[in-house]
C-alpha cells in the first residue's frame, strides 16, 4: 500500500505539480500527528513502567517486614504457652500444699481434744497453718489472675497475627498486580517505541518528498 501511494504521488507530480504537493502535504500532516501520538504513548507507558518498578520494590520491603513481625508474634505465642504451663504446675503444687495443711488441721484439731497438755502448742500450730492456708489462697488467686492476663494477651496476639497475615496477603496480591502491570507497560513501551520510530521515519521520508 505504501508503494502504491509513492507511485501515485510521483505520477501526479509529473502531471500536475500543484496537486501532488497538496496530496503529500496531507499525508505529512497525518504522519506528523501519528508521530506525535506514538511518542506521547511511549512517554506515558515509560512513566507507568517506572512507577510499577518503584511500587514493586516498596511492596517487597513491606512483605519482608510483615514476615519478620509474624515470626516475632509466633515466638511470643510459644513463650506464653510455656509460662502458662509453668503456672499450672505451680498451682498444682500450691493446691497440694493446701490439701496437706487441711489434712493436718483436721488431725490436730482432733488431737487437741485428747491432748490438753499440748493445747497451747497445737493452737499455735493451728493458727500458723490457718495463716499458711490464707497465704496459699491468695497465691492461688494471684496465679489465676496472672494466668487470665496471659490468656488475654494470647488473644491479642492471635488478633495481631491474623492482621499481619491479612496484610501480607494484600501485599502479595498488590505485588502480583504491579508485576503484571509492569510487564504490560514494558510491552506497550516497546510497541510504541517501535511505532514512534516508524512514524518518524515515514514523516521524514514524506517531508523530503514534499520539499
Amino acid at each position: 500500500m505504501r508503494k502504491q501511494i509513492l507511485i501515485i504521488s510521483t505520477l501526479s507530480l509529473l502531471v500536475s505539480p500543484v496537486f501532488a504537493k497538496v496530496e503529500v502535504q496531507v499525508d505529512l500532516d497525518r504522519l506528523e500527528q501519528n508521530k506525535d501520538n506514538s511518542l506521547s504513548n511511549y512517554e506515558q507507558y515509560k512513566v507507568n513502567y517506572e512507577i510499577s518498578k518503584k511500587n514493586i520494590v516498596e511492596l517487597k520491603k513491606s512483605i519482608t517486614t510483615l514476615r519478620a513481625q509474624k515470626r516475632a508474634v509466633s515466638k511470643n505465642d510459644r513463650n506464653i504457652e510455656k509460662n502458662k504451663k509453668a503456672l499450672d504446675k505451680m498451682k498444682l503444687k500450691v493446691i497440694a500444699y493446701k490439701a496437706k495443711e487441711n489434712k493436718k488441721l483436721m488431725k490436730e484439731t482432733q488431737e487437741m481434744e485428747k491432748l490438753k497438755a499440748l493445747l497451747i502448742k497445737l493452737e499455735a500450730n493451728i493458727n500458723l497453718r490457718n495463716l499458711n492456708i490464707q497465704e496459699y489462697d491468695k497465691k492461688i488467686v494471684e496465679i489465676d489472675t496472672e494466668k487470665l492476663e496471659w490468656g488475654e494477651q494470647n488473644q491479642d496476639l492471635v488478633v495481631l497475627r491474623r492482621n499481619i497475615e491479612d496484610k501480607e496477603i494484600t501485599a502479595k496480591d498488590e505485588h502480583k498486580s504491579w508485576v503484571a502491570k509492569k510487564n504490560d507497560y514494558r510491552k506497550q513501551m516497546k510497541k510504541w517505541k517501535s511505532e514512534s520510530k516508524v512514524a518518524r521515519q515515514r514523516h521524514a521520508k514524506y517531508k523530503k518528498l514534499a520539499n
